[in-house]
């Protein structure tokens, strides 16, 4: 399976995933503390941790596993899993959920900040001098090496022709008579 996103190369993808079936859950730790995506699903969790590395994580708050089934990932995206009766949207929406989780602690371990929307959906973003210039440097669809700017300084200039400076770290530009 090819994987992209728009800032970070999804270099490889997981082959396999993993349902695990959780025992001695008196209280629902949520999110889990694991170092791998995870989704919830039930009394189990879908991973890409192995076994062994979720018994590990699980063992010291007193989380049992007591079953885990390994299912190809790419497989489970596109056609579910019928013994189990996880059809095929179902199993894109666990997938696409597990690629989030990753995509979010990918986002926080490379120094990005994140802001919270309505609804709770996160958002990321570059803070001033996250890079030299404030930009990032990629490859184009022609291997051409091109930048983006990630932040900056605007301008903006009120009916009486006065500007005002906007900081790149200010949410809303608050000035008398301007809304």
């Amino acid at each position: 399976m090819r994987c992209a996103n728009i800032w970070f190369p999804i270099r490889s993808f997981p082959q396999r995933i993993f349902l695990h079936s959780l025992l001695g859950e008196k209280k629902k730790p949520d999110p889990l503390p694991l170092s791998y995506p995870s989704h919830r699903f039930g009394a189990g969790v879908f991973s890409f941790q192995t076994p062994r590395e979720l018994i590990q994580a699980l063992e010291p708050i007193g989380i049992t596993v007591e079953e885990s089934r390994s299912l190809d990932a790419e497989r489970f995206y596109f056609e579910g899993e019928p013994k189990m009766n996880i059809a095929r949207n179902e199993s894109t929406r666990i997938m696409h959920a597990l690629l989030r989780d990753g995509f979010e602690r990918r986002c926080l371990a490379a120094g990005l900040r994140n802001y919270e929307l309505a609804g709770a959906a996160r958002c990321y973003w570059f803070s001033e001098g996250y890079r030299e210039g404030n930009k990032l440097e990629f490859p184009d669809l022609l291997k051409k090496k091109t930048y983006r700017r990630m932040l900056g300084k605007s301008k903006l200039l009120a009916r009486d022709g006065e500007e005002y400076a906007v900081r790149s770290d200010l949410r809303r530009l608050t000035c008398e008579g301007f809304w």
